[in-house]
């Protein structure tokens, strides 16, 4: 199995578990915040600016020599998102990112993926200099996975009243 491949494979088995995990959010859990820090719906916006990102960046490393990328979501993109997006529309939407990076692996060599990018922070350092392929697999991979444990702990913190209104229950 080529490396490409197993980035196909990887980016297949995220956008079914991103589907299974998004089956148990509801309209109120689009907007609860997870750990204190986005909404389900920020989450969601925020790895389709990440995706959108990864895309663009492998593209450079297959053109460019040792392109340099931002360690920032350009625009920050899950900032510009209308209030009460539905989650359906993002989810349709990050999926739609999914397949672009998919495709644009496909039947890439191993010596393609191995193209090097030069990731810098917001100070402008460098942060590190890494193979475009290895770029996209923590992208798809654990930076994913941080995330869709971001919306499990979002519907974790869901709570509903009890009958009689006294207490509530952790869903």
């Amino acid at each position: 199995m080529t490396y490409a491949n197993s980035l196909e494979k990887r980016i297949a088995e995220q956008a079914a578990e991103l589907q299974r995990v998004m089956e148990a959010v509801d309209d109120v859990a689009d907007t609860r915040r997870a750990d204190e820090e986005w909404s389900v719906n920020e989450i969601l916006l925020h790895l389709i600016g990440n995706m959108q990102d990864v895309t663009a960046g492998l593209k450079l490393a297959l053109t460019e020599q040792n392109p340099i990328l931002t360690g920032e979501q350009r625009g920050g993109e899950y900032l510009n998102a209308p209030i009460g997006q539905a989650k359906d529309d993002l989810l349709q939407l990050l999926l739609s990112r999914l397949d672009q990076i998919s495709d644009a692996v496909h039947g890439l060599d191993d010596d393609a993926l191995d193209r090097r990018v030069t990731i810098v922070g917001e100070d402008g350092q460098p942060l590190n200099n890494v193979p475009a392929g290895l770029s996209l697999r923590y992208a798809i991979g654990d930076h994913f996975d941080t995330h869709l444990d971001q919306i499990r702990q979002a519907l974790a913190q869901t709570t509903l009243p009890t009958a009689d209104g006294s207490d509530a229950r952790a869903i």
